[in-house]
């Protein structure tokens, strides 16, 4: 016969360690598991706001909410350097089905230099766990374009 002060350590015990194996596999699992960002393209200025319009190429292995940040880096003085110019961060919740590639529009919300400066985008994206576990994917750059007239 099974005490119940027993039954109730027993299940504690469990509950623990289900939590600890848990915790464990969001720890250990690499971030490419859940989500891989390949590319961020830009795409023009988006009519009616004059807003930057970007495309970010990605495939999400599992329901997981993503967030990051969006740096714009310009030649703002026409040396051939470029620097940090501005940047938005971001936050997604959405949870597409598992292994779907997506190719999902955006638009930079961020400070914009003058027309006529070069500039690429680069977006630092991590994933977003349970129990605050953050996971950072590799950053991924655009190719360099032209800021247009409005």
């Amino acid at each position: 016969m099974i005490l119940p002060r027993n039954f109730a350590r027993s299940y504690f015990i469990a509950f623990l360690l289900f939590l600890t194996l848990q915790y464990g596999y969001y720890r250990l699992m690499p971030a490419n598991h859940w989500a891989e960002y390949h590319a961020v393209v830009y795409d023009g200025v988006k009519p009616n706001s004059g807003r930057l319009q970007f495309r970010s190429d990605r495939t999400l292995h599992r329901t997981v909410n993503i967030g990051g940040n969006d740096h714009l880096w310009c030649d703002a003085d026409k040396d051939g350097e470029f620097g940090h110019f501005s940047s938005w961060p971001w936050r997604s919740d959405q949870a597409p089905p598992r292994d779907r590639h997506l190719t999902a529009p955006w638009a930079y919300l961020g400070e914009l230099p003058w027309p006529g400066v070069s500039c690429y985008m680069r977006s630092v994206v991590s994933v977003e766990l349970p129990y605050g576990i953050t996971k950072p994917l590799p950053p991924v750059i655009s190719l360099p374009f032209i800021i247009p007239e409005t």
